[in-house]
């Protein structure tokens, strides 16, 4: 309490203000931004934590000092995978809607990516991957499917919860040899790549062309070189890696109840993580930063030759209504790949476009259809039969507003 009241006290001297500690107190409580206990007050979200520490150096942007943001945002992008960072780095650039402050994310994920192998199913730089699919139907999505998803969505929304309260001690505790782990920077990769997305969407009404290009080209990069550094040490001694799981499974056998795991069912479930982690992250992005908007400048980079891009486009738009536009990017990928783990990829982004969206199974739909899907008299007629009962509900619906 005796540090708010200085802080009020300081703002109330600087800015020629009135402000009564106790009125502003309750005005934070009853708005869930701070919470009391034992006359002590926190933050109630770490959230929260990195927005007010984004209007804060907003506050000294507005006042000139430039020099000082520059050098906070390096440190911010510097320490990205610690605590709150990234967090306050993408409130920065929301709240001043200014593009340059974007420049410098640009930059610091240039720097960080630079020099980096990407993952390419081309050179078959981590050939494991290549053996293995994707686990997805060879059928369009039922009418329970797209029951059971909505369901789960509802759960969702009804299972998000304000996070434990914050007590800030230590938050900026780490060191120089902290940064360097491996795991840091894999974060450090992650939350670049996070922020890019979110700002694209976010930015794109405001920003040239030519800084439109600068991070569109790092949202198809950084992913790829993201993957391959993850993968990579797996993939130079795969059958190494495999056995020394086998190994220490079988161990653990012999001292509980475990069930026998063969060595060959590891190899596909280390196989089927990768390749689930590539897709998920491929969709991850594409939800993210496609829009109406941002889908020109997405479809602007030049990835005709890169199989992996191909596939990250195809997800990018297939968040998108227009079925035409979806089918020409998966049929010639779909029709030239030699790839199965390609074609699961794809597949899996096609149903998940149908899971989504309504869409009358003729001319193009029917065409992807074709040439995605195995037992198509049975899928489309499961599309026909759903927009029948749609029809019919939409006839009872107006109807029942007649009477």
């Amino acid at each position: 309490l005796e540090t708010i009241t200085e802080i009020i006290d300081g703002y109330c001297r600087t800015y020629r203000q009135k402000v009564n500690c106790r009125a502003f107190l309750n005005a934070t409580l009853e708005a869930k931004i701070l919470a009391e206990t034992d006359n002590e007050y926190r933050f109630m979200d770490r959230t929260l934590v990195a927005y007010f520490v984004a209007l804060a150096l907003r506050s000294k942007f507005n006042l000139g000092e430039e020099r000082e943001i520059q050098e906070k945002l390096e440190f911010l992008l510097h320490n990205l995978c610690f605590s709150i960072n990234s967090d306050i780095v993408l409130f920065l650039a929301l709240i001043t809607s200014n593009p340059k402050i974007l420049n410098y994310v640009i930059e610091g994920a240039e720097g960080h990516f630079a020099d980096l192998e990407e993952l390419s199913f081309d050179k078959k730089n981590i050939g494991f991957v290549l053996k293995y699919d994707v686990p997805v139907k060879k059928t369009l999505p039922t009418t329970q499917e797209r029951k059971e998803r909505e369901r789960k969505l509802e759960k969702q929304e009804e299972e998000v919860k304000i996070s434990d309260i914050v007590e800030l001690v230590n938050e900026y505790d780490y060191t120089e040899e902290d940064l360097k782990k491996a795991e840091n920077q894999a974060l450090i990769s992650f939350k670049y790549i996070e922020i890019l997305s979110k700002a694209l969407p976010a930015f794109c009404s405001i920003m040239k062309v030519d800084q439109q290009d600068r991070m569109v080209k790092l949202l198809y990069n950084c992913p790829n070189q993201f993957l391959f550094s993850l993968f990579k040490e797996i993939d130079e001694d795969y059958e190494g890696a495999c056995n020394s799981i086998y190994e220490d499974i079988s161990a653990l056998k012999r001292e509980t109840e475990l069930v026998e795991v063969s060595l060959d069912s590891i190899k596909r479930i280390i196989g089927q993580i990768a390749v689930i982690t590539i897709t998920a992250l491929y969709q991850l992005i594409a939800t993210t930063c496609t829009t109406d908007q941002t889908i020109t400048a997405l479809n602007e980079f030049s990835f005709s030759t890169n199989t992996n891009n191909r596939i990250q486009n195809v997800f990018m738009v297939s968040r998108l209504k227009d079925v035409r536009s979806l089918s020409s990017k998966v049929q010639p990928l779909y029709k030239s790949t030699e790839y199965s783990v390609v074609k699961s990829m794809l597949r899996h982004a096609v149903r998940d476009y149908f899971i989504r969206n309504q869409v009358d199974t003729y001319g193009e739909a029917e065409s992807l259809i074709d040439c995605v899907f195995e037992n198509k008299k049975n899928a489309k007629l499961e599309i026909a039969k759903k927009r029948i009962v749609e029809l019919n509900n939409k006839d009872g619906e107006s109807k029942s507003q007649i009477d």
